[in-house]
């Protein structure tokens, strides 16, 4: 598996009736830590701010760090399986 990804990030907001319309376009570069955790740099060309938004880092016009976890049913394991 790849420690390494690039990757091309691209967003868009649109607002009620499709009136209002913002979009964001960036580039990311990320680094595998361990299995399934993940540490991103990247640099939105254009991006956009709206205070509803929880994590809106990831539109903002300008640079950021992101720091990932995948979670998925393997990581229940045993429990899934003996409750049954």
């Amino acid at each position: 598996m790849p420690r390494w990804d690039v990757g091309l990030a691209a967003s868009g907001l649109f607002g009620e009736r499709l009136s209002s319309r913002q979009y964001a376009l960036g580039l990311e570069v990320g680094y595998r830590l361990a299995t399934n955790l993940w540490l991103s740099a990247g640099y939105n060309v254009f991006g956009y701010h709206d205070e509803d938004l929880a994590a809106g880092d990831y539109t903002n016009k300008g640079a950021y760090l992101r720091l990932r976890y995948k979670f998925d049913e393997s990581l229940l394991g045993s429990m899934g399986e003996g409750s049954r």
